[in-house]
């Protein structure tokens, strides 16, 4: 419930502004931890494309896609945040962990 009332305080203050990649990502994040992927999808794509070099929106985004079953689309980003940061070995986890599933 506190994730749900922030992602609302959030999306508040993101939407009818000239929002940062920052605003997004963290709006995002609260409607993932609120379980409401379909809009964390959404502002972490906005994230992603305002900030397309923070590994972590990466990580965020793909979990999202991951657990919608958009197993393409979480390899995409999982592969994304691992280019950006090889040495983080829960980038190639992820991509191992839903490789047999993306078409």
């Amino acid at each position: 419930a506190q994730y749900a009332r922030a992602a609302a305080a959030l999306e508040r203050a993101v939407l009818g502004s000239e929002a940062k990649g920052v605003s997004f990502y963290l709006l995002g994040v609260a409607h993932s931890r609120a379980k409401n992927f379909p809009k964390a999808i959404t502002a972490l794509e906005s994230a992603a494309a305002k900030t397309p070099d923070d590994v972590n929106v990466y990580r965020e985004l793909g979990y999202a896609y991951e657990v919608s079953k958009q197993y393409a689309k979480a390899l995409a980003a999982y592969t994304k945040g691992s280019n950006l940061a090889p040495a983080d070995t829960d980038f190639k986890e992820s991509i191992e962990r839903v490789r047999p599933f993306a078409k």
